[in-house]
């Protein structure tokens, strides 16, 4: 995308920022300043939220250099006059916002954002499944696999699962449930799917480039995130990956989950073991379902979630902004 806006006369420069929430300013200053002169960038893609002190340095010191920011926020909070106060200033000096769902664009909305807006989807490469190569200890568990991918927190409604999965597994006697990553209840998780004696097994985290390798071995993807007072789920980028790779994806209806799945899978009130129980059940008694879910995914995945479909959109929308 940067060389054909660069061919057209204007360079944007993405600048993820997220980790500079909690170095110094100076630093700041002393890294990227430098790297903003010398690129001069046209515009910028600014990586981070609109209340975010970063967004706000920047905005405040590069007055002339047009910016959008990005937002993935979906629970409207009401921050104190402070922060008000820049986040005004930052909807002020930006061009747009790319939102990463419906629901953070009307949380932007909410708190009196007035400009554009780009749905700006978290993407996947298909063809990275093609290049990874599948975990051989993966194949030697007893099928059908129910994997989850993602930190080992009660948020995450991973007891729910295993309540889920200790069902199916009592029913039908076969299955294993995969977890793959890491977290504070990794210990607490082990330890109660031991004493609940059903088929269970742990991976540690897999980075993002290796993750594909999962989706090759396993037969069904559950993403059965909860709401919280301060979080719910504000993507599920693994919903992605596993409709890209061929695999049938259930999710709870927590945050921007039900807006990721559309059509292409199954949905369960969050929180409810007993509901998602009926949807690993069906999925595993209805070939007919699996591989319609299969087919509606991948073209979700083509139509919606590929770098390419996303760079193009977003590609149009910058240039509306120039």
């Amino acid at each position: 995308m940067r060389k054909k806006i660069v061919e057209e006369g204007v360079e944007i420069i993405p600048l993820n920022w997220f980790f500079l929430k909690n170095i110094q300013f100076q630093f700041f200053f002393s890294f990227y300043l430098k790297e903003i002169k010398l690129e001069k960038p046209d515009f910028v893609i600014f990586l981070e939220e609109s209340y975010s002190t970063s967004t706000f340095e920047f905005s405040l010191f590069f007055k002339k250099v047009p910016f959008v920011f990005f937002s993935a926020q979906n629970i409207y909070k009401n921050f104190p006059i402070p922060i008000r106060k820049m986040q005004n200033y930052v909807f002020k000096r930006s061009k747009g916002a790319l939102a990463v769902s419906k629901e953070a664009e009307v949380v932007l909305r909410k708190w009196g954002y007035n400009k554009k807006i780009f749905r700006f989807y978290l993407g996947v490469d298909p063809f990275k499944f093609n290049e990874s190569k599948k975990i051989e200890i993966l194949e030697t568990l007893e099928k059908p696999i129910f994997a989850y991918i993602g930190r080992l927190t009660k948020i995450k409604g991973v007891y729910v699962l295993i309540d889920a999965f200790e069902k199916f597994y009592k029913k039908y006697k076969k299955g294993t449930l995969l977890l793959v990553g890491e977290g504070k209840e990794r210990v607490n998780i082990k330890n109660l799917l031991i004493s609940k004696k059903v088929n269970f097994y742990m991976l540690p985290y897999i980075s993002h480039e290796e993750v594909y390798s999962v989706y090759k071995s396993i037969d069904f993807l559950i993403l059965p995130s909860l709401t919280g007072k301060g979080w719910k789920e504000q993507f599920g980028r693994v919903l992605v990956e596993g409709m890209a790779g061929g695999v049938p994806v259930i999710g709870s209806d927590s945050g921007a989950i039900p807006e990721v799945i559309g059509d292409a899978g199954l949905l369960f009130k969050e929180g409810n073991s007993e509901e998602l129980f009926r949807c690993m059940e069906r999925l595993y008694l209805d070939k007919t379902l699996r591989d319609e879910l299969i087919r509606k995914g991948f073209k979700r995945v083509k139509e919606n979630f590929t770098y390419e479909v996303i760079a193009e959109k977003l590609y149009n929308f910058l240039k509306s902004l120039i």
